[in-house]
């Protein structure tokens, strides 16, 4: 377990100390042999509050959050109210501390440090198991990632040089939120092909038609189909948004409605949720990117 803690000054009421550890007793007992450098002036210390996290990470980030926000801290501190002890309930002078403060651990931080010892104990298999499973999550989660920005990146590359087909045909063809069918020249011949992105459950697949015969056509049958990622999270959302015109190269929110009109479409968003593990990952991960249509012209 990883914990956040909130420390009183024996000796002056007023300082507070905020940290993190994964061993309360032993950093109780630092802090108290001055071997912290920023609290050693103020020992001994006492512990008022502390919250537990599985994570080190979450610790981590209520840590500073209580550091840097003065609301979070005030809530924090009225959290223990009965165990803080402020100016008005204590004489401010360590002239007049009681003995009892200045040895050994009062019966609440006994009862604390017992509490913390068993939780460790019994807790300590499944915090690693946790703990690798967590890591193989993010490590899945940055490959998922990267898969994702590159896909984006073929595409906006792809859609940019879409245009009329090889048999003279408009350069989009289909323009849905799921599926966007569209001609460009995505390899090195000077043919342009069909090029087809939809969503099949939540796998992205990607097919391209060749020209081919005498005249040319484009042959549904002969269209190859490859799947480009797993785990997409858009089943009920968008994949593509359209701009129209009046795109000027930032804003991305005023999206043409659906049904989309082919012949208004001059720049396409694609917008991918990625979802590596739906019972680990803490939400989906987001890619996307805006390309716009180079051979198409405003009116």
């Amino acid at each position: 377990m990883f914990y956040v803690y909130l420390l009183q000054s024996k000796l002056y009421k007023k300082e507070t100390y905020v940290g993190s550890t994964n061993d309360l007793l032993r950093r109780l007992k630092e802090h108290n042999e001055g071997k912290e450098k920023s609290t050693k002036r103020y020992k001994p210390w006492s512990l008022v509050s502390y919250e537990a996290y599985q994570v080190e990470k979450d610790a981590w980030i209520r840590e500073q959050k209580l550091k840097q926000h003065g609301n979070a801290m005030k809530y924090f501190k009225l959290k223990s109210k009965y165990s803080f002890k402020d100016e008005a309930d204590s004489s401010s002078s360590i002239f007049f501390e009681k003995k009892d403060d200045r040895c050994g651990f009062t019966l609440v931080e006994a009862i604390v440090a017992i509490g913390v010892f068993s939780m460790i104990i019994l807790g300590v298999g499944s915090i690693l198991v946790y703990g690798f499973k967590y890591r193989a999550v993010i490590m899945e989660q940055l490959k998922t990632q990267t898969e994702g920005r590159k896909i984006i990146q073929d595409f906006v590359n792809e859609i940019r040089r879409a245009n009329y087909s090889s048999v003279g045909a408009y350069p989009i063809v289909t323009a849905d939120t799921q599926e966007i069918i569209f001609y460009s020249n995505v390899d090195t011949d000077s043919w342009r092909e069909k090029v087809r992105y939809f969503l099949d459950g939540d796998i992205l697949k990607r097919g391209t038609t060749k020209p081919t015969g005498t005249p040319l056509s484009y042959n549904p049958a002969n269209e190859i189909v490859v799947e480009m990622i797993h785990d997409v999270y858009n089943t009920s959302t968008p994949i593509f948004y359209y701009l129209g015109q009046d795109y000027d190269g930032t804003s991305s929110t005023d999206y043409l409605s659906t049904p989309v009109s082919v012949s208004q479409v001059r720049a396409v968003k694609f917008d991918l949720y990625l979802e590596a593990d739906p019972n680990m990952s803490p939400k989906p991960l987001r890619v996307q990117g805006i390309g716009e249509i180079r051979n198409l012209k405003s009116n």
